[in-house]
């Protein structure tokens, strides 16, 4: 009885500042320790490794809140996320180009030819990130995609589902817990199809179509009002989204030069902050509008923009 929302606050805070750098070192780790024929398979494979954690996560974690309390199940999850970090201590330790001049290190932003690598800072690092995504046309769209698919796509699967499943279903945490299980079975589904056949030789098209198909899903699924219909619709949501952000992770894995792929994936990371703006508007429509419009008004964005970005860097991405 000592949990509120203040609480809540400022632990999700917490989790914000730390889980980007967990998502950037993951993709860096695949670009850096995976041959370039094989970084589709291995990026399939580290997405369905999260998705299938977060089905039995969602599952198990109803399952002992409803019977333990959200006391125990919250040892539960801290217990997870600690073994987790133990199993870090595998990765190895081995940093690419350190001495031999391909790595992060070595980047010679002034283009002076200069053998000696500059003094390491952190602004230095994001400032080269932020002129090579620019300069750079595929990259530069790429990103522009993952904002506008954090601002008005993810919301809808992540935030709104709580949502959906007390407001609109009637459901308790067993029913969300399923929702979430099916999104997930969805996106696991894609993993492992990308991880077993692979990406297409052109990521950025497959990016684009998979990206279209899941605003037009969200759509369908904001007029859904039962468990039985919105079950399915999550399940094709979570496909499409798992095989867009795949092809998107790709993409820029295959794009980015060696040297700079940790800042372009660290300036991916900054995408995510398109989320808290899409949620908090979201929050202010449904109580304005309704939640089905409000979810109609956001892929009518999606699409609207999605488009935009095809015509504007369409050499880039499309052909």
């Amino acid at each position: 009885d000592q949990l509120n929302a203040y609480y809540v606050l400022a632990i999700a805070g917490l989790v914000g500042v730390v889980r980007p750098s967990d998502l950037v070192m993951r993709n860096s780790l695949i670009g850096d320790t995976i041959p370039p024929n094989r970084l589709g398979n291995a990026t399939g494979l580290n997405r369905a490794s999260m998705d299938s954690a977060r089905i039995a996560g969602a599952l198990a974690g109803a399952g002992l809140f409803s019977a333990l309390g959200i006391g125990i199940a919250y040892i539960f999850v801290a217990a997870f996320y600690l073994a987790s970090l133990f199993l870090t201590l595998g990765v190895s330790r081995v940093r690419p180009g350190q001495d031999d001049g391909d790595g992060d290190g070595d980047f010679d932003s002034d283009g002076d030819g200069s053998a000696e690598p500059p003094r390491r800072s952190i602004w230095r690092d994001l400032k080269n990130g932020m002129v090579y995504v620019w300069n750079t046309r595929r990259v530069l769209a790429t990103m522009s995609l993952a904002f506008l698919v954090n601002l008005t796509g993810y919301p809808v699967t992540t935030g709104l589902l709580p949502h959906v499943a007390k407001d609109i279903y009637q459901l308790d945490e067993n029913g969300l817990a399923q929702l979430v299980a099916s999104y997930a079975s969805g996106a696991l589904l894609a993993s492992v199809s990308i991880a077993a056949m692979g990406v297409p030789r052109r990521p950025a098209r497959l990016m684009v179509i998979c990206a279209v198909l899941w605003y037009a899903l969200l759509l369908v699924f904001s007029q859904t009002e039962t468990r039985e219909t919105g079950l399915p619709m999550l399940f094709l949501i979570g496909v499409a989204q798992g095989v867009a952000m795949l092809a998107m992770a790709v993409t820029l894995l295959r794009t980015a030069e060696p040297a700079l792929r940790g800042r372009v994936m660290g300036v991916r990371a900054l995408a995510i902050y398109g989320l808290p703006l899409g949620l908090m508007a979201s929050g202010l429509l449904i109580d304005e509008i309704g939640y089905p419009t409000t979810v109609g008004i956001y892929c009518a964005v999606g699409l609207l923009f999605t488009g935009a970005i095809v015509l504007r860097w369409r050499d880039a991405v499309w052909r």
